[in-house]
């Protein structure tokens, strides 16, 4: 590794190590040091690392200040920016899993924070999501991206092909046995309240 990777590295360390502090002022610093000496370096690896870790941080903002619009915006931003980096630069992406796991976020804010005209992309992020875990069989990555277009098809009064997604994302957490028991938690919950909808409650509490 170069100097220059070297210190990028340290500086994303250093934005994690804030971030799980909730040190949002701290965590910017270092995540913007990282991206623009990536880019000085031209390094596209990296510069999809701070991308990554850019859109992670204001994203992580939002979650306490949802309305906040600048912070929406920022977050899709570098999520998109760190998508296109990735599918620009393919051969020198060392971790594929990290496409899913940007992928999934972006589908998930469209999800929650976007209103329904969005729907379209958060199905294609989604999808993209599911496209790149089942290439490096990534479960957890499948079962999230199974989880949203879920949600989704719940949202569209599609209580079928939500059942087969959620079931899916189950056998996918089953299969890799990864032990997840907050994704499972939420997929057991949207299973028991689908067929509890549907006045089906033997199923109901059997999930």
């Amino acid at each position: 590794k170069s100097l220059a990777s070297k210190k990028t590295a340290v500086y994303l360390d250093l934005n994690a190590i804030y971030a799980n502090w909730n040190e949002y002022e701290l965590q910017e610093k270092y995540s913007r040091l990282a991206l623009n000496l990536a880019i000085q370096e031209k390094k596209p690896y990296e510069i999809f690392n701070a991308y990554m870790a850019m859109g992670y941080m204001y994203e992580q903002q939002l979650d306490s200040s949802p309305s906040n619009q600048e912070l929406l915006k920022n977050t899709e931003s570098y999520y998109i920016k760190a998508i296109e980096t990735y599918q620009s630069n393919v051969a020198e992406m060392t971790i594929p899993s990290n496409l899913s796991f940007v992928a999934i976020n972006l589908s998930y804010l469209y999800l929650k924070y976007f209103p329904q005209s969005y729907r379209e992309k958060a199905v294609y992020y989604a999808e993209l999501a599911k496209k790149q875990a089942l290439e490096t069989q990534n479960g957890t990555h499948l079962a999230s991206a199974n989880g949203i277009l879920a949600d989704i098809a719940i949202q569209n009064n599609d209580s079928e092909t939500a059942k087969k997604y959620l079931i899916t994302a189950l056998v996918e957490l089953e299969r890799d046995n990864i032990d997840n028991p907050q994704t499972k938690l939420s997929i057991y919950e949207s299973l028991s309240q689908i067929f509890q909808n549907e006045n089906n409650y033997k199923e109901a509490i059997f999930y």
